[in-house]
């Protein structure tokens, strides 16, 4: 009886835990989602058993990556915009609706800035002409001249001592490269006057004037500068010198430029460098002209002087530049200079000597002066077209708003008000003339300011003239706007430059 009741009791036991496997292997699922489940169950046991079974190895199927698309090689004239201006020193852009400053910037592409076989469409000035028929290599080379960008920059007595002409000489230098130093009138008008690369000093016998003050009344024989000097001594001299107090990379010269009056009375003199003779130059002609010669000399930094052989010589200047390719700017100020003054040099010596030069872009710089509000378009006028005369149609003018200046009453300084509306009539003026303009006015701070510049020493005891930390300042403010003008130029040509694409180049002197 124990060994059965044993043996029932696991019969009934078996039987239960039998019955619910059968019952699951007999029912099917009730959804889709069941049947989905059970077979994904079988799948992963197939796998499993498949991975622990022996056989060869199998390989990983590569997955497709799309390639990365190479970043297009960006146009050399983005190296030039230097990381793009500062938006708070350019906050005051060029006005400049005509695009009349297309023409620097295609000068300052064709000879600065190379990209061959990628040919730009330019304004007619600066599109260079070439025989269809003629061959690239069969070519001449381009002249000396072609290497330079000229920039003329004419003010009154705040440019005489050089400062704003080299500071935006040493601007535009660093990004397209030095060119030299530029025009130097031969001996001082006035006692201030000076240039930061090259000096001028002139012995007894050797007397300049200036268009403005003083003036020679019988003989007002200006050059494009407003100056000429005579010499009425045998023996008499100017000498200019590299000086050490500029930019190093202007003081060093290879290329001498001497302008001279070329007229009936007219004597000879001689150009001695570094002590030695290298040139006699007859100064007589029939016809009054401006003439030039030129001279090469070795590399560095020089003393040239002019020296008198026989009376009478009358001489406008002198240029130094270099071997390199880049841009001058000529420093032309005169003490009370304004547009009716300018419209008093004679028209002949000042076409030729603006056709010398070969000036790329003008930018005048007056209104301190101008006192006559409603004859200052008509001068304007006269002045533009001969510029236009001498230089072409498309030059480019860029023409600056005047500088605030104050008085001081009862202790205090406060703003004259003319100069505000000196700076709209200028505007005016810029835009009937189809003209570039840059309120230089405003970007200093307007009328107000001038109370601030004299707190913060920036501004004479005048206060009408200005410091060189000033100068700094605003060139610096309008070569910003320059390459802020330059960027949307690019983008109009369908060249766009990116924040990483700009660097400041490397030139020599930097």
């Amino acid at each position: 009886m124990f060994v059965a009741r044993n043996s029932v009791v696991s019969l009934g036991t078996l039987v239960l835990l039998v019955q619910p496997v059968i019952l699951s292997c007999t029912q099917e699922p009730r959804s889709g989602e069941g049947r989905a489940a059970s077979n994904a169950r079988t799948t992963s046991d197939n796998a499993t058993s498949a991975s622990m079974s022996p056989g060869p190895p199998q390989r990983r199927r590569a997955q497709h990556r799309p390639k990365a698309r190479p970043r297009p090689k960006p146009h050399p004239a983005c190296r030039f915009l230097a990381g793009g201006p500062n938006r708070a020193t350019a906050a005051v852009k060029i006005v400049d609706a005509a695009h009349n400053l297309d023409s620097f910037f295609d000068a300052l592409l064709t000879r600065l800035i190379r990209r061959p076989g990628n040919p730009l469409k330019l304004s007619p000035k600066a599109s260079p002409k070439a025989s269809p028929k003629a061959s690239p290599k069969a070519r001449p080379k381009a002249p000396h001249k072609a290497s330079k960008v000229r920039v003329a920059f004419y003010g009154d007595s705040n440019a005489t001592m050089d400062w704003a002409a080299s500071y935006l000489r040493r601007y535009l230098g660093k990004r397209f490269g030095h060119g030299g130093h530029g025009f130097v009138t031969a001996g001082k008008a006035v006692p201030w006057y000076q240039h930061r690369e090259i000096r001028t000093w002139s012995s007894r016998g050797w007397k300049a004037y200036c268009v403005t003050n003083p003036r020679h009344k019988k003989q007002p024989f200006y050059g494009h500068a407003g100056h000429i000097s005579y010499g009425r001594r045998v023996g008499a001299f100017a000498e200019y010198t590299s000086a050490k107090s500029g930019y190093q990379a202007n003081e060093v010269f290879s290329r001498v430029e001497v302008h001279y009056l070329c007229w009936p009375l007219g004597g000879s003199f001689e150009v001695l460098v570094d002590q030695k003779v290298v040139r006699q130059v007859q100064t007589r002609c029939a016809k009054r002209a401006a003439k030039t010669i030129a001279l090469r000399v070795v590399p560095g930094r020089h003393k040239v002087r002019l020296k008198v052989k026989k009376t009478v010589v009358g001489v406008f200047g002198a240029t130094f530049e270099n071997d390199q390719p880049g841009v001058v700017v000529d420093g032309l100020g005169i003490g009370a200079l304004n547009v009716k003054t300018m419209r008093n040099i004679k028209p002949k010596l000042f076409s030729a000597g603006l056709a010398a030069r070969r000036y790329d872009l003008v930018i005048l710089h007056t209104g301190t002066n101008m006192w006559g509000p409603g004859f200052h378009p008509g001068w304007a006028r006269a002045v533009i077209d001969r510029i236009r005369a001498a230089l072409g149609p498309r030059t480019s003018i860029l023409v600056l708003s005047p500088p605030a200046f104050g008085k001081w009453k009862k202790g205090r300084i406060q703003g004259h008000k003319r100069m505000a509306a000196c700076g709209r009539e200028k505007r005016d003026i810029a835009a009937a003339n189809k003209i570039a303009f840059w309120d230089y006015f405003r970007s200093m701070g307007g009328r107000t300011s001038v109370a601030k510049w004299r707190k913060s020493n920036h501004i004479h005891g005048d206060l009408v003239h200005f410091k060189p930390p000033f100068h700094e300042l605003m060139m610096k403010r309008l070569g910003d706007a320059l390459m802020a003008h330059f960027r949307a130029y690019l983008r109009r040509k369908g060249i766009r430059c990116q924040a990483h694409q700009a660097q400041t180049p490397r030139s020599k002197g930097t």
